[in-house]
């Protein structure tokens, strides 16, 4: 009596069981299900709100739609693209004749707990490494974060002159949190590496040997030279490249620029650096005016403070020395400070004037008649008329 009363009791929950599975729906691919929504749940957010993945995907209560079908597709894409979640499904959870009950799955990226280093990096350039990369506690965790921990351990070991270089980024369960993990950064140093040769193209009216010598910091590594150093350093080569142009600008070549630099490993320890330079044409003082100077003639800042003769190459680091730069006081900025208005301050300004190959530097109205504003005018070289 009692083997046939447990029977009955399993048969009948296994009716209750099966009549629970056929409850729930299915969805076969070859036979798509139309209808209206009826409802919209989220399922797996922990730190996100429901209702904003509800608004990521764009579906609404009351929309047709047809599963599967090109609006599903384009909800999980849409939901997909906050860069938020690992995984992102959506499922139909329930059919009530035509009306329809979907249910949003998602797993949220987990966000950093910490942050550790592995390989052969040592304690103090790992706290440097954590003052490069900034804070990161509390960052979800995806491609884009991990793109940004590479570039800027890569460039903080370009900038010690070392190549090669890589990083491997491993995640480890937090064991209070499970939604966090610990990121070890595995660093590969790579090899250090120093400055065979530095060859400038497109300089025709400087040498090589000249424009090396403006750079103060990125040297070549030289026999002779037993204590100078030829790291390569980014920013030290960005740098000594303004030097160049600074060079440039002396020379005349006030339009002169770098197009662009390359890096290329000649040996396992070696690296040559190119450097392409575009020149453009060479410019000329012509004359030199002034607006708003009430206090001073023209002629008198002419032959007495910019002292500047016509016809004499342009150079800026002499033009900045006479307006507003000279250590010995002798500037036009400090000749009106001398008499109290310390508010003027000569402001260049250029454009092109007369015919295409004349140029000409001047400089805006001073909103005060006690400052002395100039015009420079320049050209080039066969262009001049006296």
């Amino acid at each position: 009596m009692m083997r046939q009363l447990i029977a009955a009791l399993l048969l009948l929950l296994g009716l209750h069981l099966s009549a629970q599975k056929l409850s729930v729906p299915t969805i076969d691919p070859t036979y798509p299900v139309k209808g209206t929504i009826g409802g919209l749940t989220v399922s797996g957010c922990v730190t996100r709100d429901a209702n904003s993945v509800k608004m990521f995907s764009g579906l609404q209560v009351g929309d047709e739609i047809t599963i599967p079908g090109d609006r599903i597709s384009r909800a999980i894409k849409a939901i997909w693209e906050q860069k938020l979640f690992s995984d992102v499904r959506i499922e139909l959870a329930e059919k009530r004749g035509n009306t329809l009950f979907l249910n949003i799955i998602v797993q949220e990226n987990p966000t950093v707990r910490g942050i550790g280093f592995g390989g052969s990096v040592s304690k103090n350039e790992a706290d440097k490494l954590r003052d490069e990369l900034g804070e990161l506690v509390g960052r979800q965790v995806n491609e884009q974060l991990f793109s940004g921990i590479r570039a800027t351990v890569a460039r903080y070991y370009t900038d010690k002159g070392r190549m090669d270089m890589g990083v491997n980024i491993e995640q480890r369960a937090d064991t209070v949190d499970p939604n966090s993990v610990t990121l070890i950064l595995r660093v590969k140093q790579g090899q250090r590496v120093r400055i065979k040769d530095i060859v400038f193209h497109g300089n025709d009216h400087i040498s090589d040997k000249r424009l090396r010598r403006a750079m103060k910091e990125t040297k070549r590594k030289r026999w002779w030279n037993v204590f100078g150093s030829s790291k390569y350093k980014r920013s030290d080569l960005t740098n000594d490249e303004e030097s160049v142009i600074a060079l440039y600008n002396e020379k005349g070549y006030r339009n002169s620029s770098i197009v662009k630099d390359s890096v290329t490993r000649v040996s396992p320890k070696r690296i040559r650096i190119d450097v392409h330079v575009e020149e453009d044409k060479r410019f000329y003082f012509r004359n030199i005016d002034f607006v708003g100077n009430t206090k001073y003639s023209s002629d008198t800042l002419r032959r007495h403070i910019m002292r500047i003769e016509r016809g004499a190459v342009y150079n800026q680091k002499l033009l900045n020395s006479r307006l507003y730069m000279s250590q010995a006081g002798t500037d036009l900025s400090s000749l009106y400070m001398d008499r109290g208005t310390s508010a003027s301050r000569p402001k260049p300004w250029s454009a092109w004037t007369g015919t295409a190959s004349t140029w000409r530097s001047a400089s805006a109205r001073a909103s005060s008649t006690a400052c002395a504003t100039s015009r420079f005018p320049v050209t080039p070289r066969p262009s001049i008329t006296w």
